[in-house]
């Protein structure tokens, strides 16, 4: 199975607002057919305790405190092993496509992938 790599502006759970729920049923349907590695910022203290629900859909999940450490990825070192690819559930040009860019140039950088 192929890994994809879903990156979400805000943890996509609990599915209860808007764009919580787009990307939620977007990251089940993908999770049927890749092993799905979310990365995603951490907006609110409490979202903490729902990143363990995510992780029946995930491989893998990063989470990243917003505003702390923008930008702090970190992987093991055989990991990726391939190219990762990057999907952005939104249209472009707005503020998740931008971050998406933003963040998609930072793990090219470390990961040493183009």
């Amino acid at each position: 199975m192929e890994t994809l790599l879903f990156l979400a502006h805000r943890l996509p759970y609990p599915p209860t607002k808007g764009d919580k729920v787009r990307s939620h049923h977007l990251l089940r349907h993908l999770a049927h057919r890749y092993r799905v590695v979310l990365g995603s910022f951490i907006d609110d203290p409490l979202d903490w305790q729902h990143v363990e629900a995510l992780g029946a859909l995930c491989h893998r999940i990063i989470a990243v405190v917003a505003l702390c450490f923008p930008g702090a990825v970190y992987a093991q070192q055989d990991y990726p092993n391939r190219p990762i690819r990057m999907i952005v559930p939104y249209p472009p040009g707005g503020p998740t496509d931008n971050m998406g860019r933003l963040t998609a140039e930072v793990f090219s950088k470390r990961l040493g992938q183009n």
